[in-house]
């Protein structure tokens, strides 16, 4: 998710957000319910959802980055059967 300058991953009811200056908020509960409370210490699932994180929002930059978002048609174009 992503709001502002904030981009979040939410799973198995645990929520990372990423701010500037690599602040870190965490955050528990259903969001459907309206049940999401600050974390003050992360659990080890909610660590791992940030490592998670982590590794997508980087690979998506240098994805984006180097331009390899591309797909190459010709490739992909399926041809109908005669």
């Amino acid at each position: 998710m992503h709001h502002n300058r904030s981009v979040g991953i939410y799973a198995d009811e645990r929520l990372v957000v990423f701010s500037m200056n690599k602040k870190r908020e965490y955050y528990s509960g259903n969001p459907k319910l309206g049940q999401m409370q600050r974390v003050p210490v992360p659990d080890e699932r909610m660590k791992e959802l940030e490592e998670d994180a982590i590794a997508l929002f980087q690979t998506a930059d240098s994805v984006y980055m180097t331009r390899n978002f591309r797909v190459n048609l010709s490739s992909t174009v399926l041809r109908e059967k005669p």
